[in-house]
């Protein structure tokens, strides 16, 4: 048997490795697109995961241009294929269906193009030019499988698994094609630009949660190991500026040696606060606080100490406390450097310095850690920070680090997370690695 498949965007790419997997049974594979080097860099891809499962049968990249039939007719009977799969965009659909027809080879393809279709249209109607085809595939003795992409093809498998395995009854299953979305949501969700498809703010926001869905239903059918060696998606943290010069560059190591394939995005915790954990816009978010400080209002967020702290007082070589014991009332007179957190609540000492009628004068705040130690540099502000930050940041070095003359309260690093994203074995296994790398650093 072979395969010859038209189109190497982001469905072919899926499709190819698919193929490549189960290419014992489907053999031969031929990869065509307008652009061969983009066939070629999946035939790379797939021979570097080692996805060939029989490495006797072939795996060949073309160009042709999938708008003309006569090309694809010579490129059809020039590879011999059993089935054409088309993973090209929809409207290339009837251009290779006529060129299977002719050249008598049987066709797959993924979607219908929804968005060309006559005003009032519905999903089905979309399909009437292709069904059109019926008849002449029957007299060719070919076969013909419209829409095998998500709605309705892999839908059905999904609804017969959840049928059969999951429930004891259902009475509907109702699915959302991209037109009752875009009506439901109030929002296009993708407008095309040129030959792209461009994702709206919403689009682009819903996109991790919808990702992570369609990967637990992957797992579910599946039932397969995560092998990070293979993964090629995304992971998202977000970190204060401490956290990042402790832990960053030693974590993104331990991470890509393992899954080199890997995209790991870092953002500061104040361009992606813990509202980003709920609406799956990040993984995890790792943050130094005192105890009393996890914020209760959030749902479902998770909290788990990582690195155990104490907080120090940092101040310039120069400033009149440099040489002292620092007491409290000393503590109290110098103007102080503040670091701005609003997902976070008043830290338990400055409740208890309220308490004794006492509170500090905050001159200065500011975004980061780095800023703050900066300020100190330049000025007799003091700077109550981390311990560990201040031992190996490099904004630190040169400044004067004190114990606080009062009990400040229990400190420490810890990882925050939304409970119901465990479910993913990509998201336990980078969970694994963090706990990992944070005992190398307790223990260096």
């Amino acid at each position: 048997m072979a395969i010859l498949q038209i189109g190497a965007g982001g469905v072919g790419w899926v499709i190819a490795h698919k193929a490549a997997q189960n290419n014992d049974v489907l053999g031969d594979i031929t990869i065509a697109s307008r652009t061969v080097s983009k066939c070629e860099k999946i035939i790379a891809s797939i021979q570097k995961k080692n996805n060939l499962k029989d490495p006797s049968k072939k795996l060949e990249a073309r160009a042709v241009n999938a708008d003309d039939v006569e090309a694809l007719v010579a490129l059809i009977k020039e590879v011999q294929p059993d089935l054409v799969i088309n993973a090209g965009p929809p409207w290339v659909n009837m251009a290779i269906m006529e060129a299977c027809y002719q050249a008598k080879v049987s066709y797959l393809d993924t979607s219908v193009a929804v968005d060309l279709c006559s005003e009032g249209q519905q999903v089905p109607q979309a399909y009437d030019w292709q069904w059109g085809y019926r008849e002449k595939f029957k007299e060719a003795g070919i076969t013909g499988i419209l829409g095998a992409g998500f709605d309705p093809g892999v839908v059905s498998v999904f609804a017969a698994y959840a049928v059969k395995h999951l429930f004891d009854e259902i009475n509907t299953i109702d699915v959302m094609t991209l037109a009752q979305l875009r009506e439901s949501l109030n929002d296009e969700l993708f407008y095309r630009h040129g030959n792209q498809l461009v994702a709206t703010p919403l689009a682009r926001r819903l996109g991790p949660t919808v990702h992570q869905m369609i990967n637990e239903m992957n797992q579910m059918l599946t039932q397969e190991a995560f092998d990070p060696s293979r993964y090629e998606g995304r992971f998202s943290l977000a970190m204060r500026e401490s956290t990042f010069e402790l832990l960053a560059a030693k974590l993104s190591a331990r991470v890509l040696a393992q899954a080199p394939e890997l995209r790991l995005e870092i953002w500061s915790k104040d361009s992606m606060g813990f509202e980003g954990l709920t609406k799956g816009q990040l993984d995890f978010i790792m943050l130094p606080h005192d105890r009393s400080q996890p914020p209760s209002s959030q749902n479902n967020l998770v909290w788990e100490t990582l690195i155990d702290d104490e907080m120090v007082c940092l101040m310039n070589p120069t400033h009149p406390l440099a040489e002292k014991s620092l007491i409290i009332d000393d503590y109290l007179s110098y103007g102080h450097v503040s670091i701005m957190d609003q997902d976070l609540s008043v830290p338990f000492f400055e409740m208890q310095l309220a308490q004794q009628h006492r509170k500090r004068r905050v001159a200065i705040n500011v975004a980061d850690f780095g800023s703050a130690a900066l300020m100190c540099h330049h000025s007799d502000l003091l700077f109550t920070c981390s311990k560990r930050w201040a031992s190996t940041a490099m904004q630190a070095k040169g400044l004067i680090t004190k114990p606080l003359p009062f009990n400040y309260g229990e400190v420490s690093y810890s990882l925050v997370w939304h409970q119901p994203s465990m479910n993913d074995p990509a998201h336990r296994w980078l969970y694994e690695q963090i706990l990992e790398c944070c005992r190398e650093v307790k223990g260096e």
